[in-house]
Order: C-alpha cells, then structure tokens, then sequence
C-alpha cells in the first residue's frame, strides 16, 4: 500500500549528497538516486518527518496594510500566459540544464523583486517545487497532496500533485518499473517555466506528465502571483490560479492508476496555521463533477480552460478571503441579434471550510434571476433580455457575499450580434440541426469549451474541443424545451439558443 507522507521538507545540500540524515537517525535516499525512486514506487520510503532547513526567508510584519474585504473578478481570456521567450525553465536542483526535467524537485530559494502581502506578511523570497505548489519556509518535495488546512505545509499549491517531467530530449532518467536507466528519444514529458517581471511572478507547469516518468496523460496550469497592483491580476487581487488541459490527478507512489485514484490531488493556499487557508478542489478522478471545497472529491476536468483570481492581501485586520468566483465567463457574452433571450449562470464559493455564500444580482432593467441558491456553493442564473427589447444597460452585474461579509462583484458585458460581431460569431460557432430530436452537432474553430445550458441555467453537458472540431451531442434523455450552446475559445463566450423537439 502506498503511502501519504506529510510534512517532507529537506535542506538544499540534500541533492549532492549520497543520503539525507533525518530526525532520529532515519535515513531517506536522495532524491536523484535510483534507490529513492524505486522505494517510492514500491510505498518503502521511510514515513518521518523531516528537519527543517534553509528556514531563513526574509519576510517582515506589514501591520499597516488595510484587509481587501471587496474585489473584482476580471476577464480571464488572458489569464493563461503564451510562453515566449522571456520564460526561462525553473533550475530545479535535482534537474539537468536545460529542461531541469526531474521528479519531486526543487529550487534554491529565489528572491522576488515585489513585495508579495501573504496574509499580512510581506514576503521576497518563494521556493518553486516541482509538485505543482510555492512554498516560503523550505522547499516541498512531497508528492502525495494534503487537504487544507493542514499544519504540516505553507504552500500556494495551483494544482499539488507528483509532476514528473523526466523523459524526453535524449536525458537519461531511472524506470523504476524495470530498474534500469533509460535514454529516450521523444519529447519531453512537460517543462516547468517561469517569468519574473518587477510585479509579478508566472510560473507554467506545461504539458507535465506524472509518476512514474508517465506522459500520456497531461496537465497545463498556471500561478500568478504579483505585489497587487499588476493587472495581470485585476480587481485589487494578488494571486491568480489557471488552468489549460487537464487530464490527470494522482501518480503511481500515491496510489493512483493511470493517472487517477489513490490520494486526491489538492488546489489551494496554506500557510500552516489552521487561520490562513482556503481549498477550491480535492481531484481523483476524470469528470466535470464539483460539489464544492470540501464535499465529495473533484473530477479534474473541471478545472480545463478555468481560472481563479483571489487576494491574500488581508492584512492584520483580517484574513477571510473573499468568495471565489468559479464562473468561466470572459469580458463579454456574444448572442444572436434577435434572439429572445439567453441566460448565465454564476457560481460562487466560501473558500474557507464552512464558509455560506449568497448571491445578488444588482438591479438591471435588461435582466432578471431565474433561480438562486445560497450555501458553500452559490449559484445565481440570470436571463437576460434581447437586444430588441433592452434599454442603454449592456452590462450584468452580480454581487456575491460570504458570512463573514466578505464581498466579491463580477461584471461582464453584453454584445447583440450585429454587423461585424455577427460575422464573427458566425464563423466561430455553428449548432445543426436545429430544432433537434436529441442529436446536436457543434462545430467550432478554435479551441475551447463547449456547455449545453438548460432553461434554469443548469450545466447539462461540458465538453473540451480542439481547432476546426465537431462535437456530437446526444441529448435524447434531456426534456423538450429550450437550451443553450454556450462556447468560450479563451477570447470570447458565444451563446446559440436551440430548441429539443
């Protein structure tokens, strides 16, 4: 049986030695020797937990900065950076120039040129760790993830997981299933960049595979955090989670199978003292099923083409994050000139475990909520009314509130299809036959996702196309009525309306 081991911290000389000494003279392989890799496979690594070295981050007490109690979500079509070539690859150290490809690694500490507000704190030096997370006290090579709040990690953890991007480009890497060193020949499985701007810091986790050196399942994800006045995070936030193509959870040392199972992979922040956290997702498994932070566990593909914008910029006079916005919507919604109607769904959660949240749309001629729930997930479906029937309103506002008094405001824009917008929604999206006995046919071309939304605004399918794709939908066992072809390529939302005879 596998293991789930906590609070596995290691000094930064542990790479170039042979062995790491631990607490009550256990000893642990390092980290790059064919002896850790196979004990990781085979579940025998010693269970202890670690000295803390390297503990010295420099950080200071920011008591005068004010709690953000009030954000904006902005639009998230450019959350997820190109790579180009100001990104340069993380020098993991047990890595090998130039892709530093490697398992369960980590850097030295590295010195940010911002001021980054960690809950109050002012931090200028992160660790990046391979495992899909930052850490400031010591570097993390833990691969099997917690949930949050845990008082064993202080972590920033977009999507902590056992990445493994060894493989590729002719770099000899150790198949702890055979034994035996290996010199492939293909691609490598991912890289980790990352760019450094005078206010802000990205780090891409591109197409990475898991353990052990597995790339046929992918992951792309993405961490932004900035000194809070960068607009690559707007909306008086800090920190910013996003996400690609999603398609694997677990590694094989972690009770995975395939790339799913075993120990749930965890998205969040943790600082390590049971006040400062909060969860969005616990993935084991391949779906677009979510039921909340702290409900049942997550499929992964929930998480595709998604992103998250959040502040730890609480100050000493708080630290409840505001609710987070897990709606997919872009700058704009696009929908046919002359339609009647279409309607948007926005869903909100309470970060912090038992944390309820309501939703308010804020008085709009041109739009009304159609249903509204309130708890850990807050869900608010707003109609919104043709262009033939709207006043000088072209946006929808909504306001959601947790119970703490936190608030979070999302806006987005409404554009009729009219010359030029029309065109081009017309060759972005196309949906035959309609009306339809059940089979849909969508056709798109460009990347992005696809949801069929019914009257109620309730998701009833969710799919993930790739460019100039057709994508047939089987919505026989769905009632007759009205629904919605909803499609987001990452630069705008398309709505179509079809009718299921």
């Amino acid at each position: 049986m596998k293991r789930n081991y906590k609070s596995v911290l290691c000094s930064i000389f542990a790479l170039s030695a042979t062995v790491v000494a631990v607490a009550q003279s256990v000893v642990m392989p390092a980290l790059n020797s064919p002896l850790y890799q196979q004990m990781k496979l085979n579940g025998t690594l010693p269970k202890v937990t670690h000295q803390v070295f390297n503990t010295g981050v420099s950080t200071k007490s920011n008591s005068s900065v004010s709690p953000t109690i009030a954000t904006s979500t902005p639009g998230v079509c450019d959350c997820l950076v190109p790579i180009d070539p100001s990104f340069t690859d993380v020098p993991f150290t047990n890595g090998t120039a130039p892709f530093f490809s490697n398992d369960d690694g980590f850097t030295t500490k590295m010195a940010l040129p911002f001021s980054f507000n960690y809950y109050g704190t002012s931090v200028d030096s992160i660790y990046i760790n391979n495992n899909g997370n930052i850490s400031f006290d010591a570097p993390y090579f833990t691969f099997t993830a917690d949930s949050f709040p845990s008082s064993q990690f202080n972590m920033i953890a977009p999507f902590w997981a056992d990445v493994d991007t060894r493989g590729g480009n002719g770099q000899a890497y150790y198949d702890s299933l055979s034994g035996t060193w290996i010199t492939p020949t293909g691609g490598p499985n991912g890289r980790v960049r990352f760019k450094m701007t005078p206010t802000a810091l990205i780090i891409k986790w591109d197409s990475v595979g898991y353990f052990p050196s597995m790339g046929d399942k992918r992951n792309t994800f993405q961490l932004i955090i900035t000194d809070g006045n960068d607009p690559l995070v707007a909306g008086g936030n800090n920190v910013a989670f996003c996400y690609g193509d999603m398609q694997w959870t677990t590694g094989s040392a972690s009770g995975g199978q395939g790339g799913f199972g075993g120990t749930a992979s965890t998205t969040g922040i943790n600082k390590g003292n049971g006040v400062d956290y909060f969860q969005l997702t616990r993935n084991d498994h391949d779906s677009t099923d979510y039921d909340g932070p702290y409900g049942a566990m997550d499929g992964v593909s929930f998480l595709d083409n998604t992103s998250y914008f959040f502040t730890t910029n609480t100050g000493s006079a708080g630290n409840n994050i505001p609710p987070i916005s897990l709606t997919s919507l872009c700058d704009t919604i696009f929908f046919d000139s002359g339609d009647d109607s279409t309607t948007v769904q926005f869903v909100f959660i309470g970060p912090e475990n038992l944390q309820t949240v309501s939703a308010t749309l804020t008085p709009n001629p041109d739009a009304f909520v159609v249903s509204s729930t309130s708890g850990i997930m807050a869900s608010l479906t707003v109609q919104i009314n043709s262009n033939l029937g709207r006043s000088s309103v072209s946006s929808v506002e909504v306001v959601a509130t947790d119970n703490l008094g936190a608030t979070t405001t999302q806006k987005v824009y409404v554009v009729n299809g009219v010359t030029g917008i029309k065109e081009l929604r017309n060759n972005s999206l196309s949906i035959f036959p309609n009306p339809t006995n059940g089979f849909l046919n969508v056709k798109v071309n460009k990347a992005g996702q696809i949801r069929v939304i019914n009257a109620l605004g309730t998701i009833i399918s969710n799919e993930n196309v790739s460019n100039s794709n057709q994508v047939n939908l089987d919505l026989t066992n769905e009632a007759k009525g009205i629904y919605f072809v909803q499609y987001n390529n990452g630069k705008e939302i398309v709505t179509q309306k079809f009718i299921k005879e």
